[in-house]
């Protein structure tokens, strides 16, 4: 399940920004500077000049999402996880952890 969970997209985004910060700074006692662009270093510039950071790619916060629905998305079932209304037994998962069964026994 940990498998899918994906945290380098965001590391690379952060230290593209990072470099950013280290090429500007490194010019700061230049009469010109070459200010290399900010979309291609963790941020997105919107077509009315606003700056907003791109924390992740999409593809990895819905990555991180279904994680967290996995982790979270236990049933119910009031009358314990050993019948079919559990779908924690129906999924034959052998251990639920966001099983919010009276008296789970997974």
């Amino acid at each position: 399940m940990f498998s899918h969970f994906r945290c380098c997209s965001s590391l690379k985004l952060h230290w593209l920004r990072s470099c950013w910060v280290l090429q500007v700074w490194g010019q700061a006692f230049r009469a010109v500077m070459d200010v290399p662009g900010l979309d291609l270093h963790g941020w997105e510039v919107s077509d009315d000049g606003a700056v907003a950071v791109t924390w992740d790619t999409p593809e990895s916060i819905s990555a991180v999402q279904a994680v967290v629905d996995a982790l979270t998305s236990g049933c119910q079932s009031k009358i314990g996880c050993k019948t079919n209304r559990c779908k924690c037994l129906k999924a034959s998962k052998n251990r639920c952890i966001g099983c919010r069964c009276k008296n789970c026994c997974n």
